[in-house]
């Protein structure tokens, strides 16, 4: 990200970048890739600090042969020091359809199980509570304008959803 060694005076320091004393950050970064539902990878990442230097650039120069003896260290280990996986498991699809959106009122809500719909005004107060059988299900309801919430409890899930009045 910065090139140049500061130690040598070439490239970018913290004394270039004007960092005050004690202002340290970090920065990670992976290479773009594909990440598909279901995939995992494996990243390995070393944080290395060093301090054997008595100035700021001696400390930086050390840290260099520092991040060589930890490459080194990687390159002939077997198993890595820790490891970290990210993964992306494909999760279901709600499967329910409100529409239209925005309504007059008059709405339908398909849903693939039995559910509790409840509708809800911005201020959380419920205004109407509906058992709802698996399939479509019409509401006809006399509501002022603006927006609402649709609360929708299964047995598996509870979820909520915006829905905009307009008479």
């Amino acid at each position: 990200m910065y090139s140049g060694n500061p130690y040598t005076g070439t490239g970018w320091s913290e004394i270039s970048a004007g960092n005050p004393h004690g202002d340290r950050r970090g920065v990670m970064a992976s290479t773009a890739m594909d990440f598909n539902s279901g995939s995992e990878i494996c990243f390995d990442y070393a944080f290395i600090y060093n301090r054997d230097g008595n100035t700021h650039l001696e400390n930086a120069n050390e840290l260099l042969s520092t991040a060589d003896f930890v490459q080194t260290y990687y390159d002939n280990n077997i198993q890595p020091c820790n490891q970290i996986y990210l993964a992306n498991h494909e999760q279901k699809q709600e499967q329910f359809v409100i529409y239209p959106n925005p309504s007059n009122g008059n709405f339908y809500v398909e849903l693939d199980e039995n559910a509790i719909v409840s509708i809800l005004n911005l201020n959380g107060q419920v205004v109407g509570t509906y058992n709802c059988m698996e399939g479509l299900n019409e509401f006809n309801l006399n509501l002022e304008n603006g927006m609402y919430f649709i609360q929708l409890r299964s047995l598996k899930k509870t979820s909520y959803h915006k829905i905009e009045i307009i008479q």
